[in-house]
């Protein structure tokens, strides 16, 4: 069974006996375990707060998402509308363009819409 060292005793397996047992609730990185701490476990005006952060947050995305070259230059991405941008160099975009993002060796895929945008990243 795990247990905290005794001082006096445990002589020469002291820091074994500990770090067996602070692995209990720790990773070995020292941080906590999942699950360690449940929000029943927090004082009530940490609850409180966290609860009210949780209920006032908005999961929808509503900004801006883009991909620029090493000179600012939109290369890709999505705008605040949800529509996909294609960068067309000298930072003007192109908006609601069927946009493919490709790595640099991927295929390009068959049958696609006619005006369709191939972006590939490096």
């Amino acid at each position: 069974m795990t247990r905290l060292p005794t001082p006096g005793s445990d002589e020469g397996t002291w820091g074994t006996v500990l770090n067996d047992f602070l692995l209990i609730a720790h990773n070995a990185d020292g941080t906590l375990r999942d699950g360690v701490v449940s929000a029943s476990d927090l004082d009530t005006s940490v609850q409180a707060k966290l609860n009210a952060a949780v209920s006032s947050a908005s999961p929808v995305f509503t900004g801006q998402i883009t991909q620029n070259d090493g000179s600012g230059n939109l290369l890709y991405g999505i705008s605040t509308s949800g529509q996909p941008l294609v960068g067309t160099g000298g930072g003007s975009s192109v908006t609601g363009a069927n946009v493919i993002v490709l790595g640099s060796s991927d295929a390009v895929p068959t049958g696609l819409p006619a005006g369709t945008v191939i972006v590939r990243k490096s």
